[in-house]
């Protein structure tokens, strides 16, 4: 059998069973994409890890409002009735054990500080 004829008759083939080959085609195209995908998400969540992570090192600290768990509505509203943290405050509080001049810096919402240069001194 020649190439031309192997040729030919896989045309045919693929002719004969249009349905078939359509929702092969489709299948495959859907496979090849999904598989991209995936690799995408997960790439795209290791670099958010990491770039969150990365800020976080032996000096640094985060002092919340709210605890990161909250098991009841009474503890929601305990923390609630928290003082709202402010920099200026907390820099009173912490400046003296820090080994060098620490930086402060907040989120959108008063609710965490935190601080990097925290290291306590020899």
């Amino acid at each position: 059998m020649s190439i031309l004829e192997a040729f030919k008759l896989a045309l045919q083939s693929l002719w004969g069973n249009k349905m078939r080959s359509i929702l092969t085609l489709i299948g495959v195209v859907m496979g090849v994409a999904s598989v991209i995908m995936v690799l995408t998400l997960v790439q795209g969540a290791k670099r958010y890890i990491s770039t969150k992570l990365s800020g976080y090192g032996a000096d640094v600290f985060t002092v919340n409002r709210m605890s990161s768990v909250i098991l009841s509505a009474d503890q929601y509203f305990s923390y609630q009735k928290r003082k709202i943290i402010r920099i200026a405050t907390t820099a009173a509080k912490w400046a003296h054990r820090c080994s060098r001049t620490p930086t402060w810096s907040t989120t959108a919402t008063p609710a965490t500080t935190r601080v990097s240069g925290a290291t306590r001194p020899r």
